[in-house]
């Protein structure tokens, strides 16, 4: 069994869609999946993340716990020579001093991702000064996934994520643009699962 996870809803229909995942009903988290995948919505920012897996890890017996996860979902790009709408493979993740790293060596991966530094935030960086000195360390922003990634690594669970390019760290985008990202993002990362994790 493989744990996939995803802030929102459209990010993971495709993926819902493609592999016939079920809604588990009567769960105090948003839950769909298969004999092979579950697929769970951790909602967005951290605390909001960290609240839906520890309700997930707390519902499983630890015989069931996965064997690995994966997180699919978009990002703000730091990095100008990253593309709208490119899919990056995350090797470093920081947060508040913490800094964990993809357990590549672990998890199916083929080599056609940029690999990239991720720093996730509570909020969204819309200060110029500070998204330039961030430049320096990371390519890429996101709300979730280190909550994802100290779960991961409290059940020594090897943990993998794929990130698409939404939009750069000082824009604002609307509610609309958003739901059409996450639908691109969303027939992506299906294709990704079926060819990379599967």
């Amino acid at each position: 069994m493989i744990l996939v996870t995803c802030a929102h809803l459209l990010e993971a229909k495709s993926m819902i869609n493609k592999f016939y995942l079920e809604k588990k009903s009567g769960l105090p988290f948003s839950l769909f999946g298969n004999d092979e995948i579950n697929l769970l919505i951790t909602n967005q920012e951290i605390k909001n993340t960290l609240k839906s897996l520890q309700k997930y890890f707390s519902y499983l017996n630890q015989k069931n716990f996965p064997l690995k996860i994966y997180n699919f979902g978009i990002c703000a790009a730091l990095d100008f020579s990253l593309s709208l709408e490119e899919v990056v493979f995350v090797e470093t993740i920081s947060h508040c001093k913490e800094i964990y790293s993809s357990h590549s060596h672990q998890v199916k991966k083929v080599n056609r991702f940029r690999e990239v530094s991720c720093l996730s935030v509570s909020e969204p960086i819309f200060d110029l000064k500070t998204n330039a000195s961030l430049r320096k360390k990371y390519q890429v922003l996101d709300m979730e996934l280190s909550a994802i990634v100290k779960i991961a690594t409290l059940n020594e669970i090897p943990w993998a994520s794929y990130k698409m390019v939404s939009d750069y760290a000082n824009s604002i985008v609307s509610l609309e643009d958003i739901r059409k990202i996450a639908q691109t993002a969303s027939d992506k990362f299906s294709q990704i699962l079926q060819s990379e994790v599967l």
